[in-house]
């Protein structure tokens, strides 16, 4: 691994933007009630997964063109009681968050994780 041809360049993994808008309300508000819901949307942008090897640079795109992420969520608490409902991923966006490519005699192959699509939620605490 060379560090030194990627010097001066974007950090690997990194994305150059990440918007986040979140938006909270609470529709009772109640000494002991409370029912509230959020709304949470990420926009990140595209990285690169540049590394170096044997003095050389290789530079591949990561979530070409970015992702947006939108979590929606109600939560409800009353008296010790907490229970908590959502959707993550909304959108069921395709990204991954982590990526290589394997560079050998063979043609280049690519690695990477995907994340979780849509997913579902449910919760309940007692607070003592």
């Amino acid at each position: 691994l060379m560090l030194g041809v990627l010097k001066g360049q974007p950090v690997p993994f990194v994305p150059f933007l990440k918007a986040n808008l979140k938006i909270e309300a609470d529709f009772i508000n109640h000494k002991q009630i409370l029912l509230s819901g959020f709304w949470h949307n990420t926009y990140v942008s595209e990285s690169s997964t540049a590394f170096g090897v044997n003095k050389k640079r290789y530079d591949n795109i990561m979530n070409k063109g970015g992702y947006v992420l939108v979590d929606l969520g109600l939560n409800m608490r009353y008296k010790y009681l907490r229970f908590n409902v959502g959707v993550r991923n909304l959108l069921d966006s395709l990204y991954a968050t982590w990526q290589t490519y394997y560079i050998d005699d063979q043609p280049e192959r690519a690695m990477y994780m995907p994340a979780f699509g849509r997913n579902y939620y449910a919760e309940l605490k007692w607070e003592f």
